[in-house]
This record gives structure tokens, C-alpha cells and sequence, in this order.
């Protein structure tokens, strides 16, 4: 079914772009998405991600979050 976008007033410019931009769409139709240069897997990013946050010293430490620790530190 053909379908017709109305690009009156429209600069010639803008018009060979937008001919360009639907043709590039027609192109990639059914076509998986593209990984940017240089990413890295999702199971190895999470992987250098522990190791990464495994290599720093580990801090025991405990914070009060609750209800009325946090209120207790606003002024009044």
C-alpha cells in the first residue's frame, strides 16, 4: 500500500533528507540492530564489571537508612 507524506513548504534540502532517511529505514527492514565498534558482549561487560569492582578493597560498614536515623540528622 503506498503512502504519501505531505512535504509542502518544506526546503528541497530537507526534503532529499528525508528521501534519504526512509530509504536508509527501508534498507535495515528486518535487519538486528548493529553493536557499536568496539562493544563488548553484555556477559563479558558484566564480567570485567566484577572483576573490576572485585579488585577493590571491600569496606564493612553499616548505614543507618532508616526512617528515623535519616530524620534525626535534619534540623527542625
Amino acid at each position: 500500500m503506498a503512502q504519501t507524506i505531505d512535504a509542502t513548504g518544506l526546503p528541497d534540502g530537507v526534503v532529499r533528507d528525508i528521501q534519504r532517511l526512509v530509504e536508509s529505514v527501508r534498507q535495515n527492514l528486518g535487519r538486528p540492530a548493529a553493536a557499536p565498534a568496539g562493544a563488548v558482549p553484555p556477559d563479558q561487560w558484566v564480567a570485567q564489571f566484577r572483576a573490576w569492582a572485585e579488585g577493590h578493597p571491600r569496606r564493612d560498614i553499616a548505614i543507618a537508612d532508616d526512617r528515623d536515623a535519616i530524620d534525626a540528622g535534619c534540623a527542625k
